[in-house]
């Protein structure tokens, strides 16, 4: 990693780098394939390679998720995860290929936050790899889980004020001279966060607007948007290292907010982002999202559709075919014809 980021970074000798990394890549390897190696030491040797293959080549670090995804299921499955990482849920959530069985849910509730969930200071529902679980297992079905994902959603309208409000404060701190390394660490952090927040309402709220009429989810997806653009040019300064991220996020809000607005200004974004990561693609990736969640909507549909269908034109389309003497007469009368 440390060669890495000098070759990216200082512009020093590549070639070296890349030596390395095949060497840590042949290690990882070794890991993963050792039956004595414990299955959280894995998922951590895969994450520091996921960071470092960011550097040499985005285009194929989905690769990387979705080995940490089926480390996180076997982790599960032996009873050998101690912690539910924020890492590892978005890894399932960003990978369609990967099925979540009961084993997922089982790890949700062991592991997550026990419910009801009691509020203490500086903790937010909304954010915690549990709440995060639950939503990747309730987007694979939305349409049965309509009540629990307006739920989560009320609870991230609620949070994000308190969390944009700490990144706020968060920021001012970092503007002062000689600030704290700590404190630009935290700073970070609450950026993350809301991140994830604007990704998890953007993808919420298009999803219940499938079935909900309510204008406030519209007006509140705007919203979204506004604070997902405001974040991006917050992180500007901080490009390339410190805002690995926005990709992550913009993608999903760009994909979520199908009536185009602002969706121009967010792509820009995205394809100025490319040029950070070799072989980059991330506006293909949220055309992609885009695709998954039309394709959802479909499918949660195809019955509501078949029953509103107008009687009379069923009736036409399960009538007999026509035949063409049929046709015949018809056509000599028409005045076009």
């Amino acid at each position: 990693m440390v060669s890495l980021y000098k070759a990216h970074r200082c512009q020093e000798s590549r070639v070296d780098a890349l030596t390395r990394y095949g060497e840590a890549l042949t290690a990882t390897r070794s890991a993963i394939l050792d039956p004595k190696e414990k299955i959280m030491m894995k998922m951590q040797v895969v994450s520091i390679m996921f960071v470092c293959h960011y550097w040499v080549d985005r285009k194929s670090i989905e690769q990387h998720r979705e080995v940490i995804s089926v480390l996180f299921r076997e982790a599960v499955i032996k009873k050998q995860l101690d912690d539910l990482g924020d890492y590892m849920v978005m890894a399932s959530f960003l990978n369609p290929q990967f099925e979540l069985g009961p084993w997922f849910w089982e790890a949700c509730h062991t592991i997550g936050t026990p419910r009801p969930v009691k509020y203490h200071q500086g903790s937010f529902l909304s954010l915690e790899s549990g709440t995060m679980g639950e939503l990747s297992i309730m987007m694979r079905s939305p349409k049965k889980n309509l009540r629990q994902l307006r739920s989560i959603y009320d609870v991230m309208q609620f949070e994000m004020p308190k969390v944009r409000q700490l990144l706020a404060l968060a920021t001012i701190s970092t503007a002062a001279p000689n600030a704290p390394a700590m404190t630009i660490r935290v700073c970070s952090s609450y950026r993350v966060a809301y991140g994830i927040l604007l990704a998890m309402t953007a993808v919420i709220g298009h999803t219940l607007r499938i079935w909900d009429t309510d204008l406030t989810l519209v007006g509140n997806s705007h919203d979204c948007v506004d604070e997902c653009i405001a974040l991006v040019e917050q992180c500007e300064s901080a490009r390339p290292y410190g805002a690995n991220f926005v990709p992550d996020f913009l993608t999903m809000v760009w994909a979520a907010t199908a009536d185009g607005y602002r969706n121009d200004e967010m792509a820009e974004y995205l394809v100025d982002y490319e040029k950070d990561s070799i072989g980059a693609d991330f506006m293909g990736q949220a055309m992609s999202i885009r695709e998954r969640l039309f394709a959802m909507e479909a499918r949660e549909t195809a019955e509501e559709v078949k029953v509103i269908l107008d009687p009379a034109l069923e009736a036409l389309v399960k009538g007999p075919v026509v035949s063409v003497q049929e046709i015949q007469p018809a056509a000599s009368e028409c005045v076009i014809l």
